[in-house]
């Protein structure tokens, strides 16, 4: 008789995935990492507080893990996305970042990811099917490469 079972859990518990996540951070720690994970979100919000963009990440042993970076398509190419950026990293930063990551499979995204500083670290070939994923990283969170632009705040 099986002692153990082994169950796939397409929407497992919170709780669930909580121990995995404490356990990691306890293991880590025990080998010298402390266990520091924080969420860092930036938002662009229009004056119905709806959410027009943002940056969406975590910092922990000094990376600024970027997951989600998304400006609604009407505000693109006026300097949201920079100043998301910039914000978002600036405080990283402040929280002992020195490093960066992120992912893309868009590549009419990398212009604008090496202008703030990023360069492309590796790639994944065939996904999603028939694309490539982009790992990029930036080394110095305090060098954000173009000028800043000013935006307005009235989204």
């Amino acid at each position: 008789m099986r002692k153990y079972s082994l169950n796939v859990e397409n929407k497992p518990r919170a709780s669930d995935v909580r121990v995995l996540i404490e356990e990691l951070a306890s293991y880590a720690q025990s080998k010298g990492q402390s266990p520091d994970g924080q969420e860092l979100a930036v938002f662009v919000r229009d004056r119905l507080s709806r959410v027009v963009g943002g940056v969406y990440g975590t910092t922990f042993w000094g990376l600024f893990w970027v997951q989600m970076v998304w400006v609604e398509e009407s505000l693109r190419g006026q300097g949201y996305g920079t100043e998301l950026m910039r914000i978002a990293e600036s405080e990283a930063h402040g929280r002992g970042c020195k490093l960066a990551r992120l992912e893309t499979f868009a590549p009419e995204t990398l212009d604008f990811y090496e202008k703030l500083g990023y360069e492309v670290f590796g790639e994944l070939e065939g996904h999603p099917p028939g694309r490539t994923t982009y790992f990029l990283k930036k080394t110095d969170l305090t060098a954000w490469g173009a000028e800043p632009r000013s935006v307005t705040a009235d989204a």
